[in-house]
């Protein structure tokens, strides 16, 4: 009665107390749920158990019989290999037919020779007739020899090509019995891999039906769970603005390498067209006035490096586009090699002669310019090399800007929605990091 009067009195209370009373409900269902499907994973995870096992087993099974294969193999090997020598054998008895072949081959000839000087010197019809049976039954017995060693030979002959057949049939068949052995340890791999993965499934199942279930869906946990979704759901979107910045910074590079790449071509257009020698011998000859004037002044002329970059610095107007023209493969880097062949090649500069160094003077050279002695140049070394030169004599329209953008140009796309307004670099940098 006092509950129905307090009822009565807050009918907030009561709507709260059932709310309760259905959250609680939803609890226990789907706590009645999970137990379910919890039962229905356990089943599965141990029909999938005994499944992989009986694979297990007849991988096994499978594994002894190729082993026995395996063993069978290398019986048949040692077979091949007496038989290999009993070859080597014949072969040696075959050669040494031959040779006996000959030998009386020679014996024959001889006796023909002897016999013919013998009618020559003494004509006794009975001693002929009786020498030319003896020969011809010499020459009988030698031919029939003869014809035994060929049908020797090509017995020894025909035998060995089988021998051959045999050997190139037998390291077919181990050749496909590896394969096969390969082929079925993989498969043995991925039924153990398969096994251990089942097996932790079921242990995961195990541990989780053993955790308690009661307060597993409070209104506190769920009130956490929202949060946590809520700070993920900020954290997405900060991280969707910086991606937004991180592609307008992209963009402006783009543009940038885009420019630098379009001075690039003009000056390799200069250089094919051949108006750069005229460039090339107006930045000699401003070097030889200030050498000159220096002289007369009593001052220190350029030397080495300086000399140089005051040369490029009237062929290129700035440091990233000397070291643009003089990295020939793109590689970001460049080599001795290819700060020798663009100077010479590329812009036909001879820098002996302008540095007045002395002679080797690529490597010296190349190390005035390597400050931080890695072995390659960067437009950050080109430009450290000699500031002053470059800020004096370099040409004001050769900086390399970013292209304007047309208004109708939209900015890179994402999935953001409308783009605010464009931040300066330096504060999207300073995001960035």
């Amino acid at each position: 009665s006092t509950d129905a009067a307090a009822a009565l009195v807050d009918p907030s209370m009561a709507r709260l107390c059932g709310d309760l009373r259905k959250a609680l409900a939803q609890a226990d269902q789907r706590r009645n749920q999970a137990q379910d499907r919890l039962r229905a994973f356990e089943s599965e995870a141990e029909a999938e158990e005994l499944d992989l096992a009986e694979r297990l087993r007849h991988e096994r099974a499978e594994l002894a019989a190729l082993r026995d294969r395996r063993r069978f193999q290398a019986e048949a090997d040692i077979r091949n290999k007496k038989i290999r020598s009993e070859i080597r054998e014949v072969e040696s008895e075959r050669d040494a037919m031959e040779r006996a072949a000959s030998s009386l081959q020679s014996e024959v000839v001889q006796a023909r020779a002897e016999a013919q000087a013998a009618e020559a010197l003494a004509p006794n019809p009975d001693a002929v007739a009786a020498e030319a049976a003896s020969l011809d039954a010499v020459e009988q017995s030698l031919r029939a020899e003869a014809a035994a060693l060929r049908s020797a030979l090509s017995f020894c002959e025909r035998r060995h090509d089988d021998n051959r057949r045999e050997q190139v049939r037998t390291a077919e068949a181990l050749r496909r019995h590896e394969e096969a052995q390969f082929e079925e340890r993989s498969e043995l791999e991925a039924a153990e891999e398969k096994l251990r993965v089942g097996r932790a499934c079921v242990a995961d199942a195990l541990a989780m039906r053993r955790l308690p279930m009661d307060g597993g869906c409070s209104p506190r946990m769920l009130q956490d769970a929202a949060s946590q979704v809520e700070h993920r759901k900020e954290a997405c979107r900060q991280a969707q603005i910086e991606l937004e910045e991180l592609h307008e910074e992209c963009g402006q590079l783009l543009r940038l390498n885009g420019a630098a790449e379009a001075r690039v071509e003009e000056l390799e257009q200069r250089i094919a067209e051949g108006g750069l020698k005229a460039t090339v011998e107006r930045a000699v000859g401003l070097l030889k006035k200030l050498d000159v004037e220096a002289r007369r002044r009593g001052a220190e002329t350029l030397k080495g490096a300086a000399r140089l970059v005051l040369v490029l610095a009237q062929i290129c107007g700035v440091p990233r586009m000397a070291y643009l023209a003089l990295d020939s493969n793109r590689s970001g880097r460049v080599s001795m090699c290819e700060f020798d062949s663009g100077l010479r090649l590329r812009f036909g500069i001879d820098y002996e002669a302008i540095t007045a160094m002395e002679k080797p003077v690529l490597r010296p050279l190349f190390k005035e310019f390597d400050a931080k002695k890695r072995g390659y140049l960067s437009e950050e070394d080109f430009a450290h090399c000699c500031p002053e030169i470059w800020a004096e004599y370099g040409r004001e329209a050769w900086p390399v800007a970013a292209p304007e953008r047309p208004p109708s140009t939209p900015a890179t796309p994402t999935k953001g929605g409308p783009r605010q307004q464009q931040q300066q670099p330096g504060a999207v940098a300073a995001r960035r990091r």
